[in-house]
């Protein structure tokens, strides 16, 4: 062999090592925006429909800190210039801590001591009326910036879980304005609501959540309901049913307790029936389902055969012919 070829192939390899180990540290080469926080946010307005005593919109703000290092003192600001902000549901990941709330009719303010990376807040509005709000978001030691959506594009660290679950959050959301649109108003065009009173928005939003799938959001709604001094027959029983659905019948049983400490009549009473059948049944006693459901119809024809129809957490039982000929029966 000669020495010219052993140089050569020295060096090749040499080459070869180099560049090999200068694509490895790029491919392999942490981003410069994963060295610090970087907060991003998105706003969607899902839909807008008109009832008997004025419009509704729904709204959402979603914000993550994206970056790789922790947000110290996260301001968020919401705006409205015309519109009023008729309710609010907040969804944090666990342990996050909300230290400043701050809110009048156009304007809420929050402040989380931290947000770490990948940590996500979603605000959900319910509006008075179609606006774009004005929203600020600032930490420590940086601004907030809008992107059109929290997905694969905002975020490449995301599994591909999250970005499909994320890409249909909108569908769902838009799945329960319709239901919510239908639901509004047919109780709004018969002069009946929910529950009646100022506090009626909270219990309502919630109900339609609660009856679209979207429990873990109407447990937030209701929550906040009853710690805003909300005590009425519909509020607690639609709590506990919540509380059912999500495996936890101690509490479903104390808030259905809660709801028939005073004495109900009339459609109060039919809707704290129609929660507790819906109890048994999320407990595998049909049979007392159906004959609480029964009693509901009774007291309610024309709300509860509705609520029946709607309502996702009778879908698995829809079919049998027990529960397809209450329903039919009745409508």
């Amino acid at each position: 062999m000669k020495w010219r070829d052993v140089v050569v192939g020295a060096v090749a390899s040499l080459l070869v090592t180099i560049v090999g180990g200068v694509a490895v540290f790029y491919a392999t080469k942490e981003p410069d925006d994963k060295k610090s926080e970087k907060l991003v946010y998105s706003l969607n307005q899902t839909a807008q429909f008109s009832g008997g005593t004025g419009d509704v919109v729904f709204s959402s703000l979603t914000l993550s800190n994206v970056g790789g290092a922790a947000a110290k003192h996260v301001l968020v600001s919401v705006a409205l210039e015309t519109s009023e902000i008729k309710d609010l549901a907040i969804s944090t990941a666990k342990g996050l801590r909300e230290t400043t709330r701050e809110r009048t009719p156009n304007r809420i303010r929050l402040v989380y001591d931290n947000l770490l990376p990948q940590e996500q807040v979603t605000i959900n509005l319910l509006l008075t009326k179609e606006e774009r709000p004005t929203v600020s978001v600032r930490s420590d030691a940086s601004l907030g910036q809008e992107i059109q959506q929290l997905d694969g594009k905002g975020n490449e660290s995301k599994s591909k879980l999250n970005i499909v679950a994320q890409k249909l959050v909108p569908l769902m959301s838009a799945a329960t304005i319709l239901l919510a649109i239908g639901l509004f108003s047919y109780l709004r065009r018969r002069g009946i609501g929910i529950i009646s009173g100022r506090d009626s928005d909270r219990n309502n939003t919630g109900f339609v959540l609660l009856h679209s799938g979207l429990t873990a959001e109407a447990e937030i709604t209701f929550s906040e309901a009853i710690r805003a001094g909300n005590f009425d027959h519909f509020t607690l029983s639609n709590a506990a049913l919540c509380k059912a659905v999500q495996g936890k019948p101690d509490e479903a049983n104390g808030l259905l307790k809660a709801a028939t400490f005073s004495k109900a009549m009339g459609h109060a009473k039919a809707v704290i029936l129609f929660n507790e059948g819906l109890i048994h049944l999320q407990q595998g006693d049909k049979q007392r389902a159906i004959s609480l459901l029964k009693e509901a119809i009774l007291l309610s024809p024309k709300q509860v055969p509705h609520y029946c129809q709607m309502s996702v957490l009778l879908d698995g039982v829809r079919s049998e012919p027990a529960f397809s000929d209450l329903i039919r029966q009745t409508t």
